[in-house]
């Protein structure tokens, strides 16, 4: 063997035997796990959510890794006009955060949690991960860095995620050695869609639940967040498949920095006055778990959700018109009753929420409502949550962008599609109090006389949330009938 070569072989800086650890299925409401036991000193009071706060605004303050765009708006809103002719105006609110750093927080704390930032190079996608992160876990930003995989057309699974020890492998020995970013508490993808889609499938299953495989041996990787960065299309970029994006619970758009922060530079990078310890990381997340979603929460979503899913045209039954069922030809919207209605967004997407997306909403409003110290959540956080995990992943249409700003604006967007589905929630809203209650009383009489009555009242309503609601009573009555 070539000497140097062996030499590079030999003093690899770290050699691990594989991290093993048994994965848990992911479920539509998952737990928490196994929390940390490390302790933090008695002196320390803060909470971990406290710390959270702290950390936000320290680098909200700094001002050097993102924007001073204040994006998650709730309570009243003030509409402030800020041209003559009232054409522009900005939006106050009594409460308001950053979406990139509010997220890039709630990232480390979410369980199973995966995070994509796209955006321009050089406007801080991988600097505020780098920096959030290693203040969370307390690990040195080069050690971050180091395991850090960068995305090149040229990467191979070697260099992502293991490979076998050359020198054992000549003494007819074999010793796997992991990559520094399956061992690192933080993962962090740069430039990922530069990556070949070939290579990327290796991903797949690390990204979704902690583990690939390298030459039929299964690698677990250390359980902790992980965070991706996509520049724009252009020559040296590969498009990311819907798959892949799929396993991402959330995705947020990073502007450039703003002018009037420049001076902020002067001041040098702030210091946290406090250190971030597993067991306040592991009381955030339980904080997070124990929030409630009121069933009318979640009735608001099932009828978002099932009016995306809908298509008239893909099927001849209630079971099959969804979007789920075009599998040969895509279909025809604009012969569609439903496609020039007002009010429904069935003809501004080709695809619906897939289960993981709903699971991603579920857990990310709970995190939104904890990171404002409610215990439970309220519609905001449930707009907040379906505007930033599903405005990458869903499709639009030829003829989705009604207003053009939206074909770059892509949150406004699915919040103006949240809006219109809620319009029509009010007409269906009486149903699902209904649904439930037939759902606790099956196999009475009173479950079988407001079944035919929930039927009759579903006849009235033209909005392809119906098909998923029918179908599901059909289940409810047949299940208490056959027993």
């Amino acid at each position: 063997m070539n000497p140097r070569l062996q030499s590079r072989y030999l003093s690899e800086k770290k050699r691990r035997p594989c991290f093993v650890r048994p994965t848990p299925p992911k479920i539509l409401d998952s737990v928490i796990e196994e929390i940390p036991t490390e302790s933090k000193p008695h002196d320390d009071t803060l909470s971990g959510m406290e710390k959270c706060k702290q950390l936000y605004d320290i680098i909200q303050q700094d001002g050097k890794f993102l924007t001073s765009s204040l994006d998650l708006h709730y309570g009243e809103n003030q509409r402030v006009p800020i041209d003559e002719a009232g054409n522009q105006e900005m939006v106050i609110s009594e409460e308001m955060y950053n979406a990139p750093l509010t997220f890039t927080i709630l990232n480390c704390v979410l369980p199973d949690s995966a995070m994509i930032y796209f955006g321009k190079p050089g406007l801080g996608k991988t600097t505020l991960p780098e920096y959030v992160s290693s203040m969370m876990f307390d690990i040195p930003m080069k050690d971050i860095q180091q395991a850090t995989i960068y995305g090149h057309p040229q990467l191979t699974e070697e260099k992502m995620v293991a490979m076998y020890d050359v020198v054992k492998l000549l003494q007819g020995e074999r010793e796997l050695i992991q990559r520094d970013f399956t061992t690192c508490a933080v993962k962090i993808i740069d430039e990922i869609n530069r990556i070949p889609p070939a290579t990327l499938s290796i991903l797949y299953q690390l990204v979704d639940r902690g583990w690939t495989t390298y030459q039929n041996e299964t690698i677990f990787a250390k359980p902790g967040p992980l965070f991706a960065t996509a520049n724009p299309a252009d020559s040296g970029n590969f498009d990311l498949p819907e798959p892949f994006l799929d396993r991402f619970p959330l995705g947020v758009t990073v502007q450039h920095l703003n002018p009037y922060h420049y001076e902020d530079f002067l001041g040098g990078k702030k210091e946290t006055p406090f250190a971030m310890y597993a067991e306040d990381r592991g009381e955030v997340a339980r904080q997070i778990q124990n929030v409630t979603i009121d069933s009318n929460l979640v009735s608001k979503l099932a009828h978002f959700s099932g009016e995306l899913m809908g298509c008239d045209m893909a099927g001849s039954t209630p079971d099959t018109k969804l979007k789920s069922n075009a599998l040969y030809n895509a279909p025809p919207c604009d012969t569609c009753e439903h496609f020039a209605a007002e009010g429904n967004i069935c003809s501004s997407t080709e695809n619906g929420l897939s289960t993981r997306a709903i699971n991603s909403i579920i857990q990310v409003t709970k995190g939104l409502a904890a990171w404002r110290n409610h215990s439970e959540a309220d519609m905001g956080d449930l707009t907040h949550a379906i505007t930033y995990t599903t405005w990458f992943k869903l499709r639009p249409t030829k003829d989705a962008f009604r207003d053009p700003v939206w074909s770059n604006d892509r949150q406004e967007w699915v919040k103006s599609l949240l809006k219109t589905s809620l319009h029509s929630f009010e007409e269906t809203s009486h149903l699902f109090p209904m649904y439930r209650d037939i759902s606790a009383n099956m196999g009475s009489e009173w479950q079988a006389e407001h079944y035919d009555e929930c039927i009759n009242v579903i006849k009235q309503i033209d909005s392809l949330a119906k098909y998923p609601l029918i179908s599901a009573l059909r289940q409810k009555h047949y299940v208490n009938r056959s027993r």
